[in-house]
C-alpha cells in the first residue's frame, strides 16, 4: 500500500489551517503580551512554563506502550483487543499524572518571588489539563478519527488567544498560565463527551499495564531524552543567566515551536496509518519510495519555513516587538531547527515501530544528544558567551543528532548504495541550498533593518522574502515534477512486467 504526502496532507488539511491559524494568532496574543510585561517578567513565566514541561517529561510509559499496541492491532483487525489495551494505557498513566502533579504544587511554597509563587500554584492543573488532553487526543489520532481531532484543535486554536487577551487585563503576567490551562480543559471535557465513539472508559489492570510499560517505557524515555535536548537552552540560561535573558531566548524559542508544530501534526497524522503499512508490509524497504517521498517533501517545506522566518525576523520584531529586539540573532539561528527537527521525523517513525523495534537505539541517541548539549552549554557559559552560542550549540548538536538517527535506520532502509544515494543526495542538496540562502541574507546588500529608517528597512525586507521565494519555488516545482515522472515510470515497469510473465 503506498503512502502519499499529499493524501496524507490532504487528509491533514483542515487540521493544518487550524494549527496554522492557531500558530499565527497565538503567536500575536503571546507576542503582545510579551512585549507588553517585557523580558524580566516573561522570563518569570517562562521559568514556571519549564517546570510544567519536565513534569511532562515523568512519564511511566504506560499510554506510550499502550498506543503503539493500539495501532498494530486496529492495523491486524483486533478491535476488542485494542481497545482493551488504550483504556489500560489510559487508566494507568492518568493514575500516575497525580504524582508530578504534587510535585509542582509544592514547588510554589519555595518560591519567594510573587509572580513565580503564584504560577506554580496554577502549574499543577495546567500540567493535568495538558496531559489529559494530549493522551485523548492521541487516541482520537490512533483511530485516525481526524475530524475530532481537528475540532479539539480549532477550539484550541480560537480559545487560547482569546483568553490570554481578555485574561491578561485581569490577571497581569498569570495570563500566559491561565489562558491555556480554561483551554485545555475544555478540550479534555469535549474528548471525554465523545469518548464512548472510540470505546474509552476507565480500566486499569496492574499485570498488563506493567507489560504496556516494558513495551512503552523505551518509547517515553525517548520523549524524555527529546524535550530534555530541546529544553537544553532555556534550562541552561535559566541556571547561569538573568530571567531577562531566559525571557529572550524563550520568545525566540517559543515561534520555532509554534512553527514544528505544523511538521509535528503531519508527522501525527502519517504514524497511524505508516505504521499499518509497516505491519502489513513487514519490511521498511518495501516502502522506501514512500518514504523517501514523505521526507523530502517534509524537508523542503521546512527549509523555505527556516529561511522566511530568517528574512523576516529582525524587520518583523524590531517594528512590531522593540522590547524583545534582542531576540533576533537567536531567533535566525534557531529557525535551523525546523529543518533539523524535521528531518528526522520519518526515520523515528521507522524506528519506533513495531516491525523494526529499534526505539531503544533511538532513545539512545537523544539521551546523548541531550547529555552532549548540557556539557557544550555549560562550558560556553562558564568561558562568559551569551545565549547566541547557546543557540549554535542546540543547532550543531541536533545535526549530530540526526546524523545518529539515519545511521541507526540506514541498515532497516538500504542493501544497494545506489539506493542510500537516492535518497540522501536530494537530502544533502536542500540542506546545502537552506544554509547558502542563510549566508546570502547576512551579505551587506540584503542586511536586514538599519539605522536608516523604516521606508528602508520595509524594502529589504521585501527583497528578503522575495529571494527565499524566488529560490524554494523553482525548486518546489522540479521535485513535484520528477516524483511524478518516477511514480509513472514505476508503474510502466510493473505494467510491462506483468505483460512478459503473461
Amino acid at each position: 500500500m503506498s503512502i502519499s504526502f499529499l493524501q496524507i496532507l490532504r487528509k491533514s488539511s483542515r487540521l493544518t489551517l487550524v494549527n496554522s491559524a492557531g500558530v499565527a494568532l497565538n503567536f500575536l496574543a503571546a507576542s503582545y503580551a510579551a512585549n507588553k510585561f517585557g523580558p524580566d517578567v516573561y522570563g518569570r513565566i517562562s521559568f514556571v512554563l519549564l517546570w510544567v514541561s519536565y513534569a511532562g517529561l515523568m512519564r511511566p510509559g504506560v499510554f506510550d506502550g499502550g498506543q503503539r499496541q493500539l495501532i498494530n492491532l486496529l492495523g491486524r483487525g483486533d478491535s476488542p483487543g485494542a481497545r482493551r489495551v488504550q483504556n489500560i494505557g489510559f487508566s494507568g498513566d492518568l493514575l500516575w499524572n497525580v504524582v508530578p502533579a504534587v510535585l509542582l504544587l509544592a514547588a510554589s511554597a519555595r518560591a519567594a518571588d510573587p509572580v513565580r509563587h503564584f504560577g506554580f500554584t496554577l502549574a499543577p492543573f495546567l500540567f493535568l489539563a495538558q496531559s489529559t488532553s494530549r493522551m485523548l487526543g492521541g487516541l482520537f489520532l490512533a483511530h485516525q478519527e481526524f475530524e475530532t481531532y481537528t475540532a479539539a484543535c480549532t477550539l484550541r486554536a480560537l480559545a487560547q488567544p482569546a483568553l490570554l487577551l481578555t485574561l491578561i487585563h485581569f490577571a497581569g503576567p498569570q495570563a500566559l498560565l491561565a489562558a491555556p490551562l480554561l483551554a485545555e480543559c475544555g478540550i479534555a471535557l469535549y474528548y471525554v463527551r465523545r469518548a464512548s465513539e472510540i470505546g474509552i472508559q476507565w480500566h486499569f489492570e496492574r499485570a498488563t499495564a506493567f507489560e504496556l510499560m516494558k513495551v512503552g517505557l523505551p518509547l517515553s524515555l525517548a520523549a524524555v531524552a527529546y524535550w530534555l535536548y530541546r529544553l537544553a537552552g532555556p534550562t541552561s540560561i535559566a541556571g547561569f543567566l538573568s530571567v531577562a535573558a531566559l525571557g529572550v531566548y524563550a520568545f525566540a524559542s517559543k515561534i520555532i515551536d509554534q512553527v514544528t508544530r505544523f511538521f509535528g501534526d503531519f508527522s501525527n497524522v502519517l504514524m497511524p496509518g505508516f505504521w499499518s503499512s509497516l505491519a502489513r508490509a513487514g519490511n521498511p524497504r518495501a516502502l522506501l519510495p514512500d518514504i523517501s517521498r514523505l521526507t523530502v517533501y517534509l524537508v523542503l517545506l521546512a527549509c523555505f519555513a527556516c529561511n522566511l522566518i530568517q528574512a523576516v525576523a529582525s524587520f518583523s520584531v524590531t517594528a512590531f516587538l522593540p522590547r524583545f529586539t534582542s531576540s533576533v540573532p537567536v531567533l535566525e539561528i534557531l529557525a535551523f531547527n525546523t529543518v533539523l527537527l524535521t528531518i528526522t521525523m520519518p526515520a523515528g517513525l521507522l524506528l519506533d515501530s513495531t516491525v523494526v523495534n529499534k526505539q531503544r537505539l533511538h532513545v539512545g541517541i537523544w539521551a546523548f544528544g541531550s547529555a552532549l548539549n548540557y556539557s557544550v552549554n555549560y562550558a560556553v557559559l562558564a568561558r562568559g558567551r551569551g545565549i547566541a552560542a547557546i543557540a549554535w550549540n542546540d543547532i550543531w548538536v541536533q545535526i549530530v543528532v540526526a546524523a545518529l538517527v539515519y545511521a541507526t535506520a540506514h541498515g532497516v532502509l538500504f542493501v544497494r548504495f545506489t539506493d542510500a544515494w537516492r535518497f540522501y543526495a536530494p537530502l544533502g542538496g536542500l540542506l546545502v541550498c537552506c544554509a547558502s540562502i542563510f549566508m546570502l541574507l547576512r551579505v551587506p546588500l540584503l542586511a536586514a533593518v538599519g539605522s536608516s529608517g523604516y521606508g528602508r528597512g520595509f524594502g529589504t525586507f521585501c527583497s528578503r522574502c522575495l529571494l527565499v521565494a524566488a529560490v524554494w519555488l523553482p525548486i518546489a516545482v522540479y521535485f513535484r515534477k520528477r516524483h511524478r515522472f518516477v511514480a509513472s515510470h514505476e508503474t510502466f515497469l510493473e505494467v510491462a512486467a506483468s505483460v512478459d510473465s503473461c
